[in-house]
Order: structure tokens, then C-alpha cells, then sequence
């Protein structure tokens, strides 16, 4: 197998490389120059490729990154900061749900006597079904919040016309 220069073109995209190994080709990269063993048969393929499509999905997980950052930042409540990362806020939808329960049937669901929710600061903070009905309910709302910001920004990205605007796209700001 003869190994040929590739021009420098042949470098349009993150996705071009293993698109080319995925079809057979061998390429590697030698002294900052790029070789191909069928230098022909892969300029007709990289001039067939359009990198604005990898572009895009190389960007979102950078998105999903922020998001799930931004899920482990406390939330304040009331003035006073609770985790909410996806266990925090399995329990607190669950505690949201016997509460209502409560609320609505209390002879059957009494709510427990001192209940308290902890804080980030592990200090006890306590609620009434009411406070921690109140509670789930803005964390869901938190939360769904950060989650259709997050997919905004995606289809935001998404509709971007080019690789160069992909790659200047913010992907924290939601």
C-alpha cells in the first residue's frame, strides 16, 4: 500500500476522519501532514462531506454538560439554599407528592410532627405540608426551567448555518 500526501483540504471536519475509516480508507497523520492510502478515492469522498452536521453534535454535549453542572448548584428557597441534583430531587418529589396527600386527606396522611427538610449547609429547615408542597413544586419548576432552557439552546445550536458559527456558539448561555 502507497501512502500519498493529502491535501490540506481533506481536514473539513472532526467527523471526516473516522467517516474515512469507516469506509475503509487508512489515513494517518506524519510530521503534521495528513496520508491516505487512496489519495483519490478520498479527495472525491471529503468533497462529498459536510462537516456542519458533526460540527452541531460535537456542541451539544457541551450543552448537556452545562446543564447537568447547573443541576448540582443549590436552589434558594425562601432564602436558604437546598440541593436539588437528580437524587435531592427524587426525594423531594416524593415528599412533594405525601404532602399533597397530606393536605388533601390529612385524617388518613397526617403530616409528621417536626418535620424538617435538611439544607446544603446541613442545617434542618423546617416545613409544614403546605412549605414543602410549596417546595417541590418551585423545584420542579427550577428545574424544568433549566431542562427547556438547556433544549433551547440545543435547537438553537441546531439551526446555525455554519461550522464556524457552531463553534462560536455559547453553549452556557441559558
Amino acid at each position: 500500500m502507497a501512502w500519498e500526501p493529502l491535501p490540506d483540504w481533506v481536514d473539513k471536519g472532526p467527523g471526516l476522519p473516522d467517516l474515512l475509516r469507516a469506509r475503509g480508507y487508512d489515513i494517518m497523520q506524519l510530521d503534521n501532514r495528513i496520508y491516505g492510502s487512496d489519495a483519490a478515492a478520498i479527495a472525491a469522498l471529503a468533497a462529498t462531506y459536510d462537516p456542519l452536521p458533526d460540527a452541531k453534535a460535537a456542541r451539544l454535549p457541551l450543552v448537556d454538560a452545562e446543564l447537568e453542572r447547573r443541576m448540582h448548584l443549590p436552589f434558594r428557597f425562601n432564602g436558604v439554599d437546598f440541593q436539588v441534583d437528580p437524587a435531592s430531587q427524587a426525594k423531594i418529589t416524593a415528599q412533594g407528592a405525601l404532602a399533597l396527600a397530606s393536605l388533601s386527606n390529612p385524617a388518613t396522611v397526617p403530616w409528621p410532627p417536626g418535620f424538617c427538610w435538611i439544607a446544603a449547609d446541613n442545617s434542618r429547615v423546617a416545613m409544614d405540608a403546605a412549605a414543602m408542597l410549596s417546595f417541590a413544586a418551585a423545584v420542579a419548576g427550577h428545574v424544568g426551567g433549566l431542562i427547556f432552557a438547556a433544549r433551547a439552546r440545543k435547537d438553537a445550536i441546531l439551526a446555525l448555518a455554519s461550522v464556524a458559527a457552531v463553534a462560536a456558539a455559547d453553549t452556557a448561555d441559558f
